[in-house]
């Protein structure tokens, strides 16, 4: 079992020797890899999510099952969650036929922000009010992961939240029917 290399980062410096080793079990050593792979693979996205949004999806999965081997990238899956989660809005708005850019004042079109989605998705009741508070809480850990100061670390029960959570959300908005 390899312990943390020496280095100023606060976890294992990847080498030609350690590249390949566990990361997690040095940390929780009461895990073993099948309960992991399990855990991450418990979630499951609907077909009726776009197949663009369930492919990131897939990504962060591998990203926080691959943190087995590096803890950081539970941290990175865990980050590209949210991003999934402004995809799906994103597409959903744009199912829906609701506006998903907008013309600036010199004339050039941007995208809508994140923030715009989940309100257009909340007034049309396709995010109902229980979830909108579980989107806004996304979008702003989407933003302070897009701006950091340090690089984060969070726990694998953290991840496999993360993660079933987002799922979760991005199957409700999917699955509801426009009132």
């Amino acid at each position: 079992m390899t312990s943390l290399d020496e280095n100023d980062h606060g976890f294992k410096a990847i080498s030609t020797q350690n590249w390949q080793e566990a990361d997690l079990p040095i940390l929780f050593p009461d895990l073993n890899s099948d309960q992991w792979i399990a855990s991450c693979l418990h979630a499951v996205t609907d077909p009726c999510v776009p197949k663009e949004v369930r492919s990131l999806v897939e990504v962060a999965r591998a990203s926080i099952i691959y943190g087995w081997f590096f803890y950081p990238l539970l941290t990175l899956g865990s980050e590209q969650c949210q991003r999934c989660l402004e995809a799906g809005a994103r597409a959903r708005c744009s199912q829906l036929g609701l506006p998903t850019s907008r013309q600036r004042k010199n004339g050039t079109v941007a995208p809508t922000t994140f923030n715009d989605h989940i309100a257009r998705l909340a007034k049309a009741g396709i995010i109902q009010p229980a979830q909108e508070e579980l989107w806004t809480a996304s979008r702003k850990l989407r933003n302070r992961s897009s701006h950091p100061e340090c690089q984060a670390v969070i726990t694998p029960g953290m991840a496999v939240r993360t993660l079933d959570s987002s799922i979760q959300l991005l199957n409700r908005l999917f699955l509801t029917d426009p009132k």
